[in-house]
């Protein structure tokens, strides 16, 4: 107990300086979480602000991208679309596309192209053919026009040799076998054929 009573005394300034020191220790602990909550706020919105400027910039390249994609399915579309009217409207079967490119629209416009042409050379055909048609349907009228001539000019003739059979006094004394003989034995003698 002496030696308790001898040291009582001496572990108060002590005591008194640890509690300052763990004062000053949470003072400097406190600033250095606070600096340190500032600088996460800080970096934080610093971080937001990057994010969005990324996000606006991807957004930016990405309806960039979509135009030129959108541009390159809808020209070609609007060219075909634009033929097609026009061949409508023209029948000039002579029009085409004309697409270079290789993807779907391209070999659309291609087979397109294709199936126009082979139209026209059909129509061709049928117009060689139909004008061939034409052709000898007037050959035909003219001939059916020379026979109906060359039958009216021998119908004619044979009633005028009909008639003057009729009349002749030889045909009367004659048997009727003998009348048209090729020999001239009977009526006149036959009235010669036009020809052509």
């Amino acid at each position: 107990q002496a030696v308790d009573k001898a040291v009582r005394g001496m572990d108060r300034d002590a005591n008194s300086a640890i509690d300052a020191l763990s004062k000053e220790l949470g003072k400097v602990l406190d600033e250095v979480q606070a600096t340190a909550i500032a600088d996460g706020q800080s970096n934080a919105a610093k971080a937001r602000n990057f994010i969005a400027l990324v996000a606006v910039v991807v957004l930016a390249f990405g309806f960039a991208i979509s135009f030129v994609v959108i541009r390159s399915i809808t020209r070609p579309l609007a060219n075909l679309q634009g033929t097609i009217v026009h061949i409508e409207q023209s029948n000039n079967l002579t029009l085409r596309v004309g697409a270079t490119s290789q993807d779907e629209v391209g070999r659309t416009a291609a087979a397109f192209d294709q199936m126009i042409a082979t139209i026209a050379t059909v129509v061709g055909d049928t117009r060689k053919s139909a004008d061939a048609i034409a052709t000898a349907a007037q050959a035909m009228a003219t001939a059916g026009a020379e026979v109906e001539k060359s039958s009216g000019a021998q119908s004619e003739a044979a009633s005028a040799v009909a008639a003057a059979c009729s009349l002749s006094p030889i045909s009367r004394r004659r048997p009727a076998r003998s009348r048209n003989r090729p020999d001239g034995h009977g009526c006149l003698p036959r009235a010669p054929i036009p020809r052509r």
